[in-house]
């Protein structure tokens, strides 16, 4: 017998609520959840979910951002960070387009993924930073609207994406990328740690970041400050999961944690309807158990760990 060939399963706010309803013994079979199950439990869905992130469903949510350091800059707004930092070398510039040279292969692949939702920042022949929207490329050639002071060739220039507004759940490691395309690993370090230094204002190469978030947001701050205005922080976040707005979102989790993702929600609303105690004891005990089996995919392999000197 032939497979299905699909691998794209998801599993929507309406099915998740149905599931949970229907392993509490709410719903018979063939029954559908009225509105105001539907309501009232995909609020406990998103508790169940926000709960979940901080018991190991974070892997797959994990990317690299980036961040464009300011001379001189002590902190940056979450919604500075950016994704899909490129580096090209200027091979020739006018007030308005940058080339790259035709023999990086790789750098013209990364270039035809570019469109005019990214930025491109440079160092002009003054010295200076500019940073302008792409209107186009080409095969080799960064192009902007409005004319600009023309780049400096032979050193890099970036290109970048402004990511949305979400704010990552926090980083798990960091490394700052100098002006010459050294990437350097930088410690994360906490709250004590941040008011530890004594003087914030220190100017050199980025060496610790301090990520404070709040419910909605979040701030990097980084010392010493930049001395350098073309380096940048490459983050490894884990993202925030998304909100279930209605019920017809699909659930932001991968499909290993479907199973638990039922069951938690079913012991969430063990306090909300009338269940047998035996029913409450097996829902129990198979949400400890999904829930576990599901943390388990969470491993990463083909990773190490190592041990350095702390930097101040």
């Amino acid at each position: 017998m032939a497979t299905s060939g699909s691998n794209d399963l998801v599993m929507t706010g309406t099915s998740a609520i149905t599931e949970a309803l229907e392993v509490l013994g709410v719903l018979g079979e063939g029954e559908a959840p009225n509105a105001t199950q539907v309501t009232n439990t995909l609020r406990t869905l998103n508790y169940v979910l926000k709960m979940l992130q901080n018991k190991g469903l974070q892997l797959y949510k994990r990317k690299d951002v980036y961040l464009p350091l300011v001379l001189d800059e002590q902190f940056y707004e979450q919604t500075e960070l950016v994704d899909d930092l490129y580096e090209f070398t200027v091979d020739s510039a006018t007030t308005t387009s940058i080339d790259i040279s035709d023999d990086d292969e790789h750098a013209v692949k990364a270039l035809a993924a570019i469109d005019a939702t990214y930025k491109v920042r440079y160092k002009d022949t003054n010295g200076t930073v500019v940073e302008k929207d792409i209107s186009s490329t080409d095969s080799n050639t960064i192009n902007w609207s409005g004319a600009e002071t023309v780049a400096t060739t032979g050193i890099l220039c970036q290109v970048y994406k402004a990511r949305t507004t979400l704010r990552p759940h926090g980083f798990t490691s960091a490394s700052v990328t100098t002006g010459d395309g050294n990437q350097i690993p930088i410690d994360i370090i906490g709250l004590l740690d941040w008011h530890n230094i004594p003087n914030k204002a220190t100017t050199g190469l980025v060496n610790s970041v301090y990520y404070y978030k709040t419910p909605v947001t979040g701030r990097i701050y980084v010392w010493p400050v930049a001395a350098d205005t073309m380096t940048y922080l490459t983050l490894s976040s884990y993202e925030v999961i998304e909100d279930m707005d209605a019920e017809g979102n699909d659930v932001d989790i991968p499909s290993s944690w479907f199973l638990a993702v039922v069951y938690e929600l079913a012991k969430a609303l063990l306090t909300k309807f009338g269940v047998p105690q035996e029913t409450k004891l097996t829902v129990m005990q198979l949400s400890t158990l999904y829930t576990k089996e599901a943390g388990d995919s969470e491993i990463e392999y083909g990773t190490s760990v190592s041990f350095q000197p702390r930097r101040r």
